[in-house]
């Protein structure tokens, strides 16, 4: 593992990287437990933050020219190609 948390991950590999306008580390929380064995991790973006994933995932994971997320192997992206 990396040794960092799930919401540290989230701000270092991809917010920062990809320069998310609104992205705030403090807003991430580990939901309250509920009874289920899995936590829940829910992620709190801003529209602008989401439509920037979506751009880099429309560009096959290129921001700014630099590859910012490992291949999907094995799966067709884009749909239809």
């Amino acid at each position: 593992m990396t040794g960092k948390g799930i919401y540290e991950a989230l701000e270092s590999d991809l917010a920062i990287p990809l320069a998310m306008p609104d992205f705030d580390v403090r807003m991430q929380h580990k939901s309250p437990e509920t009874g289920s064995v899995h936590s829940e991790y829910a992620m709190y973006l801003f529209t602008r933050d989401m439509a920037w994933l979506g751009l880099v995932m429309l560009d096959l994971s290129v921001w700014n020219g630099k590859k910012v997320t490992p291949a999907a192997q094995g799966l067709p992206w884009p749909p239809n190609e």
